[in-house]
This record gives C-alpha cells, sequence and structure tokens, in this order.
C-alpha cells in the first residue's frame, strides 16, 4: 500500500526476469518513464482511490518529488507488456469496500498484450487514500496474482 505500491512498480521495472505480477494500492511509477526498463513482460494490477488526497490519482508531488498519475503509470505497464488495445472497462462494477454504496469499482483491462500478461486498473469510486475493504479483498488480490505465473 502508497509506499509498498510504489516498491512494488520499482521491482517489477528492476526484476522483472525474478517477478511475474505485482499488485500495487495507491502507488505509481516514477514520473520519468525512461528509468523503468524490465528486461521482461509483468502483470500488473493497480487499484486507487479516485479521491485519494494523499497519493493522487491523477499525479502529484511528495516533498518536491513528482510521481505520475494512474494513466501515466497503467500505459507504461500496457505498453511493456505489448498491449495493443485497451483499456476496456468492465461492464459490471466491483464491490471491494464495504463502507462505500453498491459496487464502487470498476474495472479496465488492456487487451493484446503479450501471452500471459496481464495489465488492469482497478478504480474505486469515492475512496480516498485508506480503503476498508471487505474480508474477501486479501483472497481477490491472491487469486489475481495466481492468475498471472510467469511464463
Amino acid at each position: 500500500h502508497s509506499n509498498g505500491g510504489f516498491m512494488a512498480h520499482r521491482m517489477a521495472c528492476e526484476d522483472a526476469d525474478e517477478i511475474a505480477a505485482i499488485v500495487s494500492l495507491a502507488g505509481a511509477l516514477w514520473n520519468d518513464p525512461a528509468r523503468c526498463s524490465p528486461a521482461g513482460g509483468v502483470s500488473v494490477l493497480d487499484i486507487h482511490g479516485d479521491a485519494d488526497s494523499t497519493i493522487a490519482f491523477d499525479g502529484g508531488d511528495i516533498d518536491g518529488h513528482a510521481y505520475p498519475g494512474e494513466a501515466a503509470t497503467i500505459g507504461k505497464w500496457a505498453g511493456e507488456d505489448g498491449c495493443t488495445g485497451g483499456p476496456v472497462k468492465d461492464s459490471e462494477s466491483v464491490d471491494l469496500v464495504a463502507a462505500l454504496p453498491d459496487a464502487e469499482t470498476s474495472v479496465s483491462r488492456w487487451t493484446g498484450c503479450r501471452e500471459g500478461l496481464g495489465v488492469e486498473l482497478w478504480t474505486i469510486r469515492g475512496e480516498g487514500h485508506v480503503p476498508k475493504f471487505k474480508s474477501d479483498f486479501a483472497l481477490r488480490m491472491w487469486n489475481w496474482l495466481a492468475a498471472h505465473p510467469r511464463n
């Protein structure tokens, strides 16, 4: 989460030969996309609240260090993973946060990625920096990671 999400992106950039997939919650890449040159494909799931005022969904600055928004972060991974289409938004949303009404999380998937790779953005509408996830959140994340093994 947060700093850990930034770390997951960095590990994927620097050790793509060892990392099959990451899930980043409220994290991002470097502001300079050239700093991320992975040696291979990495499946990426980014989860971010669109009302996050700590790590802004559209990018921002932390103590003079700029970071990109979700569009640039996930777009970089889509390019690295050879995705030729997308994002395609699922017709149904996912209910991750108990305190928010209805199914609040939209799922966007990039298509045409190299075989075995997945790039997704889960946007939690109306959520800030620290979501109070439902009890099945960890299992959902494990299932996503397990569905994206190293090829």
